[in-house]
């Protein structure tokens, strides 16, 4: 009987500005132009900042995407396609829970354990704490099924050292409370209320 082949799970976390998406497009435009691999892309519907066909990193660079609104959709797209590797940007705003096999978890778990066991490699890319520090789900559950941990660092826009954590503003301040899944601008863009976020190191993370 042939042995069973799983596919390889990589995660790309860190905070915001990090280049997790720049490095997810690199992925998703080298894998079929270089290893001729049927590659399908993927990112969540509430992420609108800058293309619902493209997922775009800061620098511009881009590559195509479908917007996914329940994770197990992902799965039907990856057999249309007989897709080989599936990447997903901004894996943490897939938020929706479910029971499967009497076990209560993340959708987007079950999804990619799915596609895993189909022999399909999986690459994500996320935020692994929140704007406060905390541990950011699903993105650091799937960093414990993870054959790859890749971490990604900003800097910080107080000292220019190395940034580990994201700090969101309200008109310039510190914000502590609020939504803990909210699509605001980014350095240099102006979101709903003016929330903003920003990379920070442990020392300039009121917060921590």
């Amino acid at each position: 009987m042939e042995e069973k082949k799983l596919g390889k799970l990589k995660v790309y976390f860190g905070p915001m500005f990090s280049g997790k998406t720049a490095v997810l497009v690199e992925d998703g435009t080298r894998l079929p132009r270089i290893a001729k691999r049927k590659v399908l892309v993927c990112m969540p519907t509430i992420d609108t900042r800058r293309s619902r066909t493209e997922i775009v990193s800061l620098s511009g660079a881009r590559v195509s995407a479908i917007q996914v609104g329940d994770p197990f959709e992902i799965l039907r797209l990856s057999a249309e396609q007989s897709a080989q590797e599936v990447l997903i940007d901004e894996v943490q705003f897939f938020r929706q829970r479910v029971k499967k096999e009497n076990i209560e978890g993340w959708s987007i778990v079950f999804v990619v354990k799915a596609l895993l066991q189909q022999g399909i490699n999986v690459r994500v890319a996320g935020l692994n704490t929140s704007f406060l520090g905390y541990p950011f789900p699903p993105t650091t559950d799937l960093m414990g099924m993870a054959d790859d941990l890749v971490k990604m660092r900003a800097i910080c826009t107080v000292c220019g050292e190395p940034a580990d954590w994201s700090l969101r503003l309200i008109d310039g301040q510190p914000a502590r409370t609020g939504e803990l899944i909210l699509v605001a601008g980014t350095q240099g863009e102006e979101g709903v209320g003016c929330e903003t976020y920003e990379a920070r190191c442990s020392n300039h993370h009121p917060f921590l």
